[in-house]
């Protein structure tokens, strides 16, 4: 009876350990989304005092539309954004796959409305760059604006703002 629990004992340890392994070798297969070092080249974008959460940075996106707001072709609600990261070694811009969707509303009257964006910076993230955003015509589709490169912002409760305008 003692000799059927410790072979059943030692079954279940050997169970454990093996999941535990298998968990440990599909984890360190997962991809790993780094971001690249802090760019050593000054932003091109305003930063200001974020609005909210001041122990948190974020990004704004500001999409200006030369004639007004779009018609019935291309309303605005079907822009689709993305924003990318350069990567240092090879300097090639790949997606963020979490910062990625449409506006979030617009602001403003007249010529003066512009759709906006905006993302939370993580505190690890922080200074981080180069970045760009994206703005496309529908998800997948035509590619109509790109923003200039700019790092995310340095400081708790900053927003660094870009500025695009649809031609």
């Amino acid at each position: 009876m003692t000799t059927q629990r410790c072979k059943s004992s030692l079954w279940l340890l050997f169970i454990i350990a093996v999941a535990c392994a298998s968990v440990g070798i599909v984890s360190s297969l997962a991809p790993a989304h780094a971001l690249p070092p802090r760019s050593p080249t000054p932003t091109v974008a305003e930063v200001v005092p974020a609005r909210s959460t001041p122990d948190r940075g974020s990004i704004e996106l500001r999409v200006r539309f030369p004639d007004g707001l779009p018609g019935r072709e291309s309303p605005w609600q079907e822009l689709w954004t993305a924003v990318e990261w350069q990567d240092p070694h090879t300097g090639t811009w790949r997606e963020v796959e979490s910062w990625q969707g449409t506006l979030d509303g617009v602001r403003g009257e007249g010529d003066a409305v512009a759709g906006h964006k905006t993302w939370w910076v993580a505190r690890r993230d922080r200074g981080t760059g180069p970045f760009r955003w994206l703005v496309y015509r529908g998800r997948g589709g035509p590619l109509v604006a790109t923003s200039a490169p700019f790092d995310l912002p340095a400081g708790a409760g900053q927003t660094v703002v870009v500025e695009v305008t649809i031609e």
